[in-house]
């Protein structure tokens, strides 16, 4: 995000997830940085058809990290 490059953001193992009851919502947790949030399961080829579909159009994400005084500088600099 600091480097104003546009992304996607990929949940994998999210059939983990699920087994252990853990739900995920992709539009609540796309909404702060405005960028496309996907699940795939990478060792069964799931999702990635919308991951290719999702790289054709990433976003550059809105939220930024404020690292503080010391470290803002430095970052920077790269």
């Amino acid at each position: 995000a600091e480097l104003d490059q546009s992304i996607i953001m990929d949940l994998n193992m999210t059939d983990e997830a699920i087994t252990r009851g853990v739900s995920i919502d992709n539009a609540k947790l796309s909404e702060l940085p405005g960028i496309k949030v996907l699940h795939s399961v990478a060792t069964r080829a799931k999702g990635l058809k919308e991951i290719g579909e999702a790289l054709k159009s990433p976003a550059i994400p809105k939220m930024r990290v404020k690292y503080g005084p010391i470290i803002e500088p430095a970052i920077t600099e790269l």
